[in-house]
């Protein structure tokens, strides 16, 4: 499967995530890997921290709890600066997190460290406003894409962008441990997903597949506490349609 070359030249967002990049490899690796929502089991805590797992219908993205910070504060906390120890970590934890194994897994973590996955970031969010380097940031791409893909949605304005992510962040700062070398593991991860999470939808797109990809990503979502069809994005982040 990773030897298949298909051409994907993404113009869709017009500068919002990209605007025209080469996907091919990571669309190949992708389904190589079998799914682009792989996770560590640590990002599924983290995962499950934001979003809940009981009923979505009482979590929306609500913050769980009164924290005393201010976002700026939250988002200083969340900073870190990646290393390229740290990216080949979360390539490999991500690796790791699917059902690959041998040679298969060894040409996936390869594609992954060829693709330049923080450059590739970088390049896909910056009209967004949303920088490299903050696990807020990351979260907030992911989370967004998610429910652009599971609604098969247009892009939201980077207004509604900020305030979900400043959301996020005042989430994420209540978990203590997302700091440091820690916080460094979850951002770098969070990245792969949104790149292959992006990767994989421009792929069915092209091969008529949306439809099923959107359910998947969708029942992916809603295992993790957050049902994305129910949800709408405001400037204060999510919210029930």
């Amino acid at each position: 499967m990773l030897s298949k070359r298909v051409l994907i030249i993404l113009l869709f967002f017009c500068g919002f995530w990209v605007s025209a990049q080469d996907f091919s490899p990571l669309s190949e690796t992708a389904t190589g890997l079998g799914s682009a929502v792989t996770q560590s089991h640590a990002m599924e805590d983290v995962f499950r921290d934001v979003y809940g797992t009981g009923s979505s219908k009482t979590r929306a993205g609500a913050v769980k709890k009164n924290v005393a910070v201010s976002v700026d504060a939250a988002y200083s906390q969340l900073s870190y600066t990646p290393t390229p120890a740290e990216t080949s970590a979360a390539i490999k934890n991500y690796v790791t997190g699917s059902n690959v194994t041998g040679a298969a897994a060894t040409r996936a973590r390869q594609a992954l460290e060829r693709a330049g996955i923080g450059q590739l970031y970088r390049d896909m969010v910056a009209a967004s406003g949303l920088r490299d380097g903050n696990v807020a940031d990351a979260f907030t791409a992911y989370s967004v894409l998610g429910w652009m893909v599971a609604n098969k949605a247009p892009e939201p304005s980077r207004a509604i962008v900020q305030g979900t992510r400043n959301k996020f962040a005042l989430q994420l700062a209540a978990n203590p441990s997302l700091s440091g070398s820690h916080a460094a593991a979850v951002g770098e991860e969070l990245k792969i997903l949104f790149v292959m999470l992006y990767a994989a939808w421009q792929d069915d797109k092209q091969k008529g597949n949306e439809q099923a990809y959107s359910d998947a990503i969708n029942s992916s979502f809603s295992g993790q506490g957050l049902n994305m069809r129910t949800l709408r994005l405001t400037t204060a982040g999510f919210a029930f349609r």
